[in-house]
């Protein structure tokens, strides 16, 4: 006995009501969303299926399999049609097909019997045959589906997640960027590695509240996806997350190398066979898709310019210093040997009178080079910093002596920052740098950038260039030079 044929009017289950019905779940929720059925609800959500809803969606079943189309069903149960006058109307389209179908059967008899080849086939002579409807093999009879299949959509599907995972990275190259100011170029396959760990993670944290909250993620959205349940309300919090992790691990393997392909090779032609995969089929999820436009894509391209882009000032704002405007000695030695970390693992530290300490007091450093040039840091009455100059010196028993390009880099970068706001970062990296790139190497020079204003001298007798280093000239009677490099603020 079903559960509403008890006493207290007590309804069926959404299990009860399929089974009694001999549709799928997907027909059932279907027809509720266009307004043919209409079960009450208990105080907790659920629906509560009474006999009428099982009696009306047995007639819908009827007249479907009928071919009566639902904007027909509607019409009859609004009143607005009579049943004898839709059948009316339907038998005259059957006979129609009746009698299509047995002149298509002739006119198969007909070729048949004249026992032509297809290059003998003249089709002035028959008449274009209609397909025939394929007889079924005997089996067990399948919950009658009237619901509309989803469109197939794979690409839209892969690309909406490859937009998620780009966004899902972007948290994680901010932290390494902006809080550890890690240089991406000294370390980008450990950075890699570790970035894709975090977007998994991030993925895996971020998914199920999108999913839970708005049914989509802003991947899917962009391309007009969303994830519900098949009665059309949000997954909950669970599902969404128990969802999220199978796609990354059947789906995508976790991105692994190689074995991610392979799975999403696999995921393919599931999805291909089935308009579903197995995290969506079995908990009877639904992926509601829009129709494709051309806006889906714009926003798609967008929306990657969007991440790659962002990425890119991440990757750049990590060697910014950590100091600006007027420079004490202490901020300018801090913002140099912050550039000094930042490329590479410097072994003497700049200190705020000038001097050199090393970096670690107990490792033992071999310098073939002589160790860090020089430098006199100059301050004014209002303790700020004024000048800053490098200076080195050469004689017979210089072996080589190299252009201090590097060198001349850091302390601009470091000393320009004083002359400038936060924004002035970005010139200091990427321009004056390369002024300093073009000049020749042993030659005199003055620069102007900005309010910064820097000048080289050179002295040398008795070496021979190399561009970018010096040789001893043995052939010389001496062999003796001087540089200084000078950067100063305005005036």
């Amino acid at each position: 006995m079903l559960k509403a044929e008890k006493e207290g009017g007590i309804g069926m289950t959404i299990r009860e009501l399929l089974d009694a019905a001999g549709m799928d779940r997907t027909t059932v929720y279907y027809y509720e969303k266009e307004g043919l059925v209409h079960p009450a609800r208990q105080t907790n959500g659920y629906r509560d299926y009474s006999q009428t809803d099982l009696t009306e969606l047995q007639r819908i079943k009827l007249l479907r399999r009928l071919g009566v189309p639902l904007e027909e069903i509607r019409a009859l149960q609004a009143g607005e049609r009579q049943l004898s006058d839709t059948l009316t109307r339907r038998l005259a389209e059957l006979e129609c097909q009746q009698a299509r179908t047995a002149r298509d059967q002739d006119t198969c008899r007909a070729i048949r019997d004249a026992g032509v080849g297809y290059r003998e086939l003249d089709p002035n002579r028959f008449a274009a045959p209609q397909p025939a409807p394929q007889p079924l093999s005997p089996r067990e009879p399948e919950p009658f589906r009237d619901a509309p299949l989803p469109l197939w959509c794979p690409w839209r599907r892969y690309f909406a997640r490859a937009l998620d995972m780009a966004i899902w990275s972007l948290p994680f190259l901010a932290f390494v960027t902006l809080i550890c100011h890690t240089n991406i170029t000294r370390h980008g396959t450990l950075v890699s590695w570790m970035d894709l760990a975090a977007s998994v993670l991030l993925t895996l944290a971020l998914e199920p509240v999108c999913l839970h909250l708005w049914g989509a993620t802003p991947g899917k959205m962009v391309f007009g996806l969303r994830v519900e349940n098949a009665d059309g309300t949000r997954l909950t919090w669970s599902q969404a997350m128990a969802r999220t992790r199978r796609v990354l691990w059947e789906g995508t393997a976790l991105y692994l190398p190689l074995v991610s392909l392979w799975r999403m090779y696999k995921s393919y032609q599931e999805y291909t066979d089935y308009r579903a995969n197995g995290w969506d089929r079995e908990e009877e999820y639904h992926y509601i898709v829009k129709p494709g436009h051309w806006r889906q894509n714009t926003g798609f391209v967008l929306g990657m310019i969007g991440c790659y882009g962002l990425s890119v000032v991440l990757v750049l704002m990590a060697g910014f210093v950590p100091h600006t405007g007027p420079l004490t000695a202490q901020q300018f030695a801090d913002n140099y040997n912050f550039l000094a970390r930042y490329n590479g693992d410097p072994a003497y530290l700049l200190q705020p009178d000038g001097s050199w300490a090393e970096s670690d007091p107990y490792s033992y450093v071999v310098d073939f080079s002589g160790g860090p040039l020089p430098m006199t840091i100059e301050t004014g009455a209002d303790g700020f910093v004024e000048s800053v100059t490098l200076r080195e010196e050469w004689d017979r028993e210089t072996f080589l002596a190299f252009w201090p390009e590097y060198d001349m880099q850091l302390v601009s970068i470091a000393f320009g920052a004083g002359e400038g706001g936060w924004w002035n970062n970005w010139g200091l990296l990427y321009s004056l740098p390369g002024r300093l790139e073009k000049q020749t190497a042993f030659e005199p020079f003055t620069l102007a950038w900005g309010k910064v204003r820097m000048e080289c001298q050179v002295e040398m007798e008795g070496f021979l260039s190399g561009d970018p280093y010096l040789m001893v000239d043995e052939t010389a009677p001496r062999s003796e030079g001087w540089f200084t490099f000078t950067i100063r603020g305005a005036e």
